[in-house]
This record gives C-alpha cells, sequence and structure tokens, in this order.
C-alpha cells in the first residue's frame, strides 16, 4: 500500500494505486490482517487513480 510505494520510492498515483488495491484485497480475506494477494496483482491493473478537479 501507501507503506510499500514509499519504500519503494514511487509517485503518489502509483503508492494511491497500491493502496486501494491492498484495501480491496484486504476486505475480501476470509481473516483480519491477511490480503488475498492474486486479487491484489489483478486490481493493480484495475485500478485508475486521477486527479480531481478543484472545488467550486
Amino acid at each position: 500500500g501507501l507503506l510499500s510505494g514509499l519504500v519503494d520510492d514511487l509517485p503518489w498515483p502509483e503508492r494511491l494505486t497500491r493502496a486501494a488495491a491492498l484495501s480491496a484485497a484486504t476486505v475480501a480475506s476470509p481473516a483480519a490482517g491477511e490480503f488475498d494477494r492474486p486479487l491484489y496483482e489483478e486490481l493493480l491493473g484495475r485500478v485508475r487513480v486521477s486527479e480531481a478537479a478543484p472545488a467550486g
């Protein structure tokens, strides 16, 4: 997630992509503190992060 992106010195969009994919894969796991690795890897290719337009 965010920590692995920080350690790997990735730009923010990639960090957020990892975080979103990991969050979803963790929710899909039956046990707390675990995640579904195949789902995580699949989601990495599907999650899209984009900059939001300013409010107003």
